[in-house]
This record gives C-alpha cells, structure tokens and sequence, in this order.
C-alpha cells in the first residue's frame, strides 16, 4: 500500500506522515528530501525555486518508486508537493487500487484566523530556514491554486476549516482507504480475539474434508475459542492482516515445543474469500522477519494438503521429503535457515 500525502504548502503533510509513520509502522519517504539530494549532488541545474519544472523533473522519479514498492508488497507513505494533479493518468488500475491519495488544503478563513501558527507548522519535524516570503496572502494563494488543481482533477481535499488538530485525528483515525489492496498487518492485540477465533472458525469451516476429517475439523476448532486464542499469543508472536479495519488473515510464529533452536508457525488462516490477494504472502513476510524465525535454524508448519502449493512456492519443502499427510491429515513442511558461514 501507498499513502500519498500532497497539498499546499504549510499544512502538515510531514507530520500526518510522521504520525502515520507512527501509527501504521510504515516508513515514509520524503520528496523534498529527494529533491534536495538531486539538487546538492549535482543531479540536476533546478533550483528549489523552480516549482513548476521540478514537478516535472520529480513526479516521474516518485510514480516509478511508488509502483516499484507496490510490486514487491512493500508499504510506503510519500509526501511532499511535487505532485501533478493529473498524477492519476499515470498510473494503471492496478496501481491506483493501492495508493491512499490525501491532499491537505486550508480554507481562506483557517489562514485569516491562525496565520501565526501555520508559520511555525514548518518546523514541526524538520527544522527548516524561515520563508521570509511567507505571507497570508502568499498562503491564501498557495491553498486556492491546490484546491482548484486537485478538484479539476477530480480529487477530494481534505480541508482544514476550524482545528489543524482535530483534522489530523479525523485523518489517523480512518482506515487506509485505498481500495481492497490497502493491507495493514499488525501485532495482535488482546482485543482482536474474538474476530480472530471467529475468522479461524470460518476459514476451518470451508477446509475441504479430504484435507482433514470432519472429526479433526470440530476439534480444531473447540480449540479456537477467544480465550484460546488469546493464550496462543502470549506464547507465539501473533500478527493480524487488517483490511479496511477489517481483520482477514493472521498467523503466529514462536517456539517449537521444548526445542530452543526450532520455530514453528502456527494458526496460519486467511479468509476464504480474500484468498488470492496476496495478503497470505504478507503475513508469511511478517512472520519471517521476525525475531523467532531470525534466530531459529529451521522453522516448521503443519500444513493442510490443498495450502502446500502455497507454502512451496515461499521457499518451504517436505520435511525429511516425504509428500504424504500424517495420521491427522497435515503434511509437515520445514525452512532450514542458511547462515553466513554456510554461503
């Protein structure tokens, strides 16, 4: 998912991408940086006065970045001015069902009202030079070019009328809103319980039976109840695939057994109908960069027969070769990690 944060001048799109940054754990790339580091290395004659050329110049840098992150499922908020309202024409379908596009704009009266405290918004992360031309007028202008670019363009503004506070929560406190791919994945939470029991219940409901027994399957889940699955993550790194606000996935990784040099991971379920996404694929990142799959030699997962192909295809293979199910109908598959010294 990408989250692009543009708009006018002084109004706080490097703390909306601090504080999502924050929220999200998801890093952010900055345009003016970019900018800057073209400018002193030589890359190029623009000047930070040439707004207009330097859109052109940086835009086609930051789409290929974006498309880059979307294509290899990495999470990316970008922010800066250098953005055409027209930014959408260069993107496909594909590409645009994952970019949150947020454009901050200030009213006419907001600007009247606060000046002296849109002066100061510069420095709310960085530490930047004082724009000696910043004017209330200047702003107002600032402000009414944006807002009129990016509605002919057929953008949504999101306006600061009366709070800069209230309209930063009111932008946290939404779900990423970039269509179906918008995937956050997050540690689980005490709260999460019970839509994690009932996704796993769901999910095991629709295993096909020539996968496990019906027995086996009415088992499994008396053992998925809320308070089970609370107890699971107190032992295991539990994480949740959130879509919209939505949970769709999970999965956990932690000890295996009594055996300080294996892994195993654990209540691996996604949502039959959002199969096919690539969200399993995100959680299985998740779990592999975590500290239990980082320090374990070989990592271990029971699997169902028709999940194999997938857990295949993400590196893993028969444990000691062999293909064919278990008594409880799971084919055990393993990942050996490779060390240093064995490259």
């Amino acid at each position: 998912m990408i989250i692009l944060i543009t708009g006018a001048s002084h109004t706080g799109k490097t703390l909306l991408a601090q504080r999502m940054l924050e929220k999200h754990r998801i890093p952010y790339l900055s345009i003016d940086h970019l900018k800057m580091g073209l400018i002193r290395s030589g890359n190029t004659e623009l000047t930070p006065e040439d707004d207009d050329a330097l859109t052109d110049y940086l835009w086609p840098i930051v789409r290929e970045i974006m498309k880059t992150a979307i294509e290899n499922s990495q999470d990316l908020i970008v922010e800066g001015c250098y953005v055409p309202f027209d930014w959408r024409k260069d993107l496909s379908e594909r590409y645009l069902t994952q970019i949150w596009f947020i454009c901050l704009a200030m009213t006419e009266g907001y600007v009247e009202n606060h000046f002296d405290e849109i002066a100061g918004y510069e420095s709310a992360i960085e530490v930047r030079a004082v724009d000696t031309d910043c004017t209330a007028e200047s702003v107002k202008a600032d402000n009414r070019a944006v807002i009129d670019g990016f509605r002919r363009a057929g953008e949504e503004i999101m306006l600061i009328e009366d709070s800069f506070g209230e309209t930063m929560e009111r932008i946290l406190s939404q779900p990423p809103a970039a269509g179906e791919s918008a995937l956050i994945i997050r540690r689980f939470l005490s709260e999460d319980a019970e839509e994690v029991s009932d996704l796993i219940v769901r999910t095991l409901r629709t295993v096909s039976i020539r996968d496990y027994s019906a027995e086996y399957i009415e088992e499994l889940i008396t053992r998925m109840r809320p308070e089970d699955v609370r107890k699971r993550a107190v032992w295991t790194h539990f994480y949740v695939a959130c879509l919209g606000g939505r949970i769709v996935g999970c999965g956990a990784i932690g000890p295996w057994w009594d055996r300080t040099d294996e892994s195993g991971l654990f209540s691996f379920f996604v949502l039959p109908e959002y199969e096919g996404r690539g969200i399993g694929r995100r959680i299985m990142e998740t779990l592999e960069a975590d500290q239990f799959f980082l320090r374990a030699e070989r990592v271990e997962i029971p699997a169902s027969v028709t999940a194999v192909p997938f857990y295949l295809k993400m590196g893993y293979t028969y444990k000691n070769g062999v293909s064919e199910p278990d008594g409880e109908g799971l084919v055990r598959l393993e990942k050996r990690r490779i060390r240093e010294e064995e490259i």
